[in-house]
């Protein structure tokens, strides 16, 4: 067996693979949207900057920077509004993150609870799409006449 044919084969079994997948997944579609839920909830408690990272991305564009609020900014405009900005507010940590302070550990452990409670959702979906799913026992005729 040459490596042409071990790469054919390789693919004619993943092909296949993705046959079962997809039909099992048509067969479940509860089923299949729960593990994606809870896949979805598990990438983002193991990979926070999923979600952190387009945060900040906006929260940069309006005007959290490492350098301090941006004049003529969304967040400048805001600050204006606020006056004293009191410790711990959402623009507080909000601009502690653009400037890698304690803000970067809020917003990830708040991606991490997040993406718990997604993961949990989801694997409870599961388990309720499971049990509806399974059959259940009959009766014994003992259980019928009592």
């Amino acid at each position: 067996m040459d490596i042409e044919d071990s790469n054919h084969s390789f693919m004619d079994g993943a092909q296949l693979a993705a046959q079962r997948l997809g039909k099992t997944a048509w067969e479940n579609p509860l089923l299949t949207a729960a593990t994606v839920v809870t896949g979805t909830g598990l990438l983002v408690v193991a990979a926070p900057a999923i979600l952190t990272a387009p945060a900040m991305g906006l929260a940069g564009a309006a005007g959290f920077t490492p350098a301090g609020i941006a004049a003529s900014s969304a967040a400048s405009a805001m600050h204006a509004g606020i006056g004293n900005v009191a410790v711990g507010s959402i623009f507080a940590t909000l601009q502690s993150a653009a400037t890698g302070g304690y803000g970067v550990a809020v917003l990830t452990g708040a991606a991490q609870t997040a993406g718990g409670a997604v993961a949990g959702v989801g694997g409870l979906g599961g388990i309720v799409t499971y049990l509806k799913g399974k059959p259940q026992p009959e009766s014994t005729d003992k259980e019928k006449n009592e």
